[in-house]
């Protein structure tokens, strides 16, 4: 099936089941041709339109986020494309050396989702109120099933994987009696993107993801401004977390480090000071913007531009937000930082 203005064709992966916009390195080359008088584009429509402002505001270099099933979400940032050395597995130039290079990556889509829907519980520990622990016990529990999600994703040709430790920190183990078996999921988390990784596409990076411990954060969109959490563990604490999981997932292979899942500026800033200790490169996820161009809680853009001033952050991206929150918020990202940006929803 042809997409009517740009004749890309659409492609099946592993089953009838999971469908994703095909050819999806052609539709990436494509971008500067599509039509820029048209706020969105018809070749995703089956899944979810892509804002072609979106694309401007990033000056047309960009991130696909891809999902095995089903794109919940295209969207796009400034990660580009490296070539690993074929006899090492390594990249030869890093993400950070490679973020002007002009090429293009494709992302991974959410992990823990297509955990639940392929017979996974990722729910341990949630309530009403809050999420639990999330996916980290999976690594450990389900490592076959993790491994396969990966695998469909780089199967997918997604360019980026982001390892299953989203909520693998002693924080959100607590609750359900696994806060000193952080350390193992992470590892096992880690482990598994990268060996996948290496057994699949040695092109594809391994980003090493670590979301905010979120201590007083409810269910998203609860309508309550809990307060952050060096707020409520304390600066040096938040730091150690980030520094701890990075240092972990660093040593088991991650290309780069994604701290994610970050609502306050002070958080972003404790978050990437941690995570930089691991000696590898930093991009940053900021969740929950809004549609009048502000972070979750009313912080500015501006605002975080320059608390993030001289921490060497490589990148800076808009993530867990609907199209029109990242729409009203990528310029003002734009106008604030200096470094690449971008979106992604998991």
């Amino acid at each position: 099936m042809r997409s009517r203005t740009t004749g890309i064709k659409q492609r099946a992966l592993v089953n009838d089941e999971h469908i994703c916009t095909a050819a999806l390195s052609e539709m990436i080359c494509s971008a500067r041709s599509y039509d820029t008088s048209a706020d969105y584009h018809d070749s995703c429509a089956i899944f979810h339109p892509i804002p072609f402002r979106w694309c401007e505001a990033t000056g047309f270099n960009g991130i696909i986020q891809v999902e095995p099933g089903r794109v919940l979400h295209c969207v796009w940032t400034f990660i580009r494309r490296t070539k690993r050395n074929s006899r090492t597995g390594m990249p030869t130039q890093t993400i950070t050396q490679r973020l002007d290079s002009g090429d293009l990556l494709l992302m991974d889509g959410g992990t823990g989702s297509e955990l639940q829907r392929r017979g996974v519980d990722v729910l341990q520990g949630a309530t009403a109120q809050r999420l639990g622990a999330w996916s980290g016990p999976a690594n450990i529990d389900a490592p076959d099933v993790v491994a396969e999600v990966h695998r469909d994703y780089l199967v997918a040709r997604a360019d980026i994987i982001i390892s299953n430790s989203f909520w693998t920190n002693r924080h959100r183990l607590a609750p359900i009696g696994l806060g000193n078996n952080w350390e193992r999921y992470a590892r096992a988390a880690a482990r598994i993107a990268v060996e996948t990784r290496n057994d699949t596409n040695l092109e594809a990076f391994v980003a090493g993801g670590i979301a905010a411990p979120c201590v007083e954060v409810a269910l998203p969109r609860a309508g309550q401004n809990p307060s952050s959490d060096v707020e409520s563990l304390g600066a040096t604490s938040v730091r150690k977390m980030f520094s701890e999981v990075a240092s972990v997932l660093a040593d088991e292979g991650a290309d780069f480090i994604l701290p994610e899942y970050i609502g306050h500026i002070e958080d972003a800033v404790a978050a990437v000071e941690g995570a930089s200790e691991a000696g590898l490169p930093v991009l940053l996820g900021m969740r929950h913007v809004t549609t009048n161009g502000n972070l979750q809680y009313g912080e500015s853009f501006e605002e975080l531009g320059a608390a993030l001033s001289g921490l060497g952050v490589a990148g800076v991206m808009l993530m867990c937000s609907e199209p029109e929150e990242v729409s009203g918020s990528l310029p003002n990202l734009r106008n604030a930082f200096d470094g690449p940006i971008g979106a992604y929803s998991p």
